[in-house]
């Protein structure tokens, strides 16, 4: 490994896993360049190369064989990747020597090269797990070759098994031949073959590329013990640091190869070797370390790990493919470069809402002129917590005589005045009691609106006199959730145990308290001690909608009424604050599946997902 002015090289055994020899390059030497215009004195010069970085790597490969090879231990094989020229210049001086590949980087390259096809064939991005299915099929292919001719059957097996020929395949890895009828592929989309004839004319050439190299990836080994000792080197000689002008750098290396060797004990066997006496807290503190790793070691081979580690691996794969669609291209080469985006590609496409811990329930309530969702508002009251808000609103709109009977308001137009239930109240316009509620919400840490019924109806009339205000902005962008308590009732208690579900009855029932309903002031008090007391017990992500429901579930009638989608489905998506358009974006963002990774994170079907992108396309 080198780095600008200084490098290292290791050479470790593959069965042992131990470093059997090491190099260290430095183009550079402090004592030599502080003496530069005069004499050099007699010293250790750490200077002992003055060709390019990319060349130390194969100097240092010949060197540490050349070594071996005089030790009377000759090196035989060599396991390494294909990144430099160092098997080419060991061929010279060491004919002798076979080169075998990396595993780790075949595995790399194989997947690379199925992403690339995936630009360009769409089946190979139809669902998530074809690719990784494609590449363990490879890889085992190789992993139980023992000949060069065992690696061409293998491979050869791949191409016509994955197109639904099974002829050539071997019952150690296929199932077809076990029972034919019942055979079904588990990561292929729908089950079935691919059936791309381009595709497979490209797998088939990238097939007969690796077959040509069968000899080289016979018995692979791994580079993964080079990897760790460099990761070691690198928590003892930083690359930002530059130790190579002075005999630091050899010294670090070596402290690397001693932990690589002999464990993180090899403090208390240096101090043993000089006569001196290893520290307490150091023995201990060694000790430890090596029994966590040997305890990590055994893990990480255990089946169970095994399967852990490729789930997460595959969660980790779905959040990115997730986050990709909802967010579109954020980054990219030159991106600031190319035209500017539009508002469709600045889209964040809205994700689940989740409880956080930090809400503010802020319980509200409103009586209105009549029940059109047009209707003016009279009474606008609200409470979290210690804080009320009440508001009595002058109406523009005559009010109805049963709305009037109900909540006991009464407003005189030739007057000016409003009475509750004969009591005269003071008032304020629509748009001062709109900026009122605003800024009584902005007093609260992320407040969510709790209501009885608000969904259906509180919230349209007040985010229709919202609008009509130019306010709605403002409002959404303090509050984007709520909950009602209708909905959330329903869900816990059966109507046997409450009678009905109207909140009068629920405080009745569930509090043993009787009060005068249709009073918004009263409503919320009541509604909070419900709220608080009862139905929060149980509450759940599910429980959230998003403030603007009633809307983003109308985008949906379209498809609803086509069948394309069910009512139920619609309220999913229209609860975390998805629109038809939402999916729209999604389909250009990745048209093969942007829909479908959309749906499943709403806890919906592929069935889904097929017709509505059938529907888009239509459209």
């Amino acid at each position: 490994m080198s780095c600008f002015s200084t490098g290292h090289g290791t050479l470790i055994g593959k069965e042992t896993g131990k470093v059997l020899q090491f190099e260290t390059r430095s183009k550079s030497c402090s004592v030599c360049d502080y003496h530069a215009e005069g004499p050099i004195p007699v010293h250790q010069c750490t200077r002992n190369w003055d060709g390019s970085s990319k060349a130390m790597e194969p100097d240092m490969a010949m060197s540490m064989l050349h070594k071996m090879k005089d030790s009377g231990h000759p090196v035989q094989i060599i396991h390494g990747d294909n990144d430099s020229t160092t098997s080419s210049s060991l061929k010279l001086e060491f004919p002798e020597i076979r080169k075998k590949d990396d595993k780790n980087h075949i595995k790399k390259g194989i997947s690379k090269k199925l992403y690339t096809l995936a630009t360009k064939w769409k089946e190979l991005k139809s669902q998530s797990s074809v690719i990784p299915y494609l590449v363990r099929c490879f890889m085992y292919a190789l992993a139980k070759a023992n000949t060069s001719d065992d690696v061409h059957e293998g491979l050869s097996q791949i191409v016509p098994h994955i197109f639904g020929e099974h002829k050539l395949c071997s019952d150690d890895w296929c199932s077809f031949s076990r029972d034919s009828s019942n055979f079904r592929f588990k990561h292929l989309p729908n089950g079935q073959p691919l059936k791309e004839e381009g595709l497979r004319h490209a797998l088939e050439e990238m097939v007969e590329m690796y077959k040509k190299r069968a000899d080289q990836l016979v018995e692979m080994g791994s580079t993964q013990g080079n990897e760790n000792f460099n990761f070691i080197v690198s928590s003892k000689a930083p690359k930002n640091r530059c130790y190579g002008r002075s005999r630091s750098l050899m010294h670090r290396v070596s402290a690397a190869v001693l932990q690589k060797n002999e464990g993180h004990t090899w403090i208390n066997k240096v101090c043993q070797a000089a006569t001196l006496s290893p520290g307490h807290y150091s023995s201990i503190l060694g000790k430890r370390l090596d029994r966590n790793r040997l305890w990590q070691n055994t893990r990480q081979r255990l089946r169970k790990t095994k399967k852990r580690r490729l789930e997460l691996k595959k969660r980790k794969s779905s959040e990115a493919s997730l986050s990709t669609v909802r967010e579109g291209t954020i980054y990219s080469e030159n991106i600031e470069l190319s035209s500017p985006m539009t508002d469709e590609e600045n889209c964040i496409i809205p994700s689940r809402p989740t409880l956080k811990g930090t809400e503010s329930f802020v319980h509200f309530d409103l009586e209105t002129t009549g029940l059109e969702r047009t209707s003016d508002i009279v009474q606008l009251s609200a409470v979290c917590g210690t804080a009320v808000m009440n508001k009595y609103v002058v109406p523009r709109k005559r009010m109805s005589l049963a709305a009037s009977r109900v909540t006991g308001i009464r407003f005189s137009s030739n007057d000016n005045q409003m009475f509750c239930k004969g009591q005269r109240v003071e008032t304020v316009n629509v748009h001062a009691a709109l900026l009122d509620f605003i800024e009584f919400l902005k007093g609260f840490e992320n407040p969510v609106l709790v209501g009885h019924n608000i969904i259906s109806f509180d919230i349209p009339v007040l985010l229709h006199k919202l609008s009509e205000f130019h306010l709605l902005n403002e409002f959404l962008s303090t509050v984007h959730l709520c909950i009602d308590t209708l909905k959330l009732s329903r869900k816990l208690f059966k109507k046997e145990e409450v009678g009905n579900f109207r909140q009068q009855t629920l405080v009745s029932v569930l509090l043993k308290k009787e009060y005068s309903a249709h009073d918004a002031l009263q409503d919320v008090l009541l509604l909070q001690e419900l709220f608080m007391g009862v139905l929060n017990e149980n509450l759940s992500k599910n429980d959230l909608y998003h403030i603007n429901f009633k809307d983003l579930f109308s985008s949906f009638t379209p498809l609803v009424e086509k069948k394309c989608m069910s009512s139920t489905s619609a309220r999913k998506l229209a609860q975390q604050g998805i629109r038809l358009c939402h999916l729209q974006i999604a389909q250009k963002r990745d048209s093969s599946s942007g829909v479908e990774i959309i749906l499943r994170s709403a806890s919906l079907s592929k069935k889904v997902a097929s017709k509505i992108c059938q529907y888009l396309k239509e459209e």
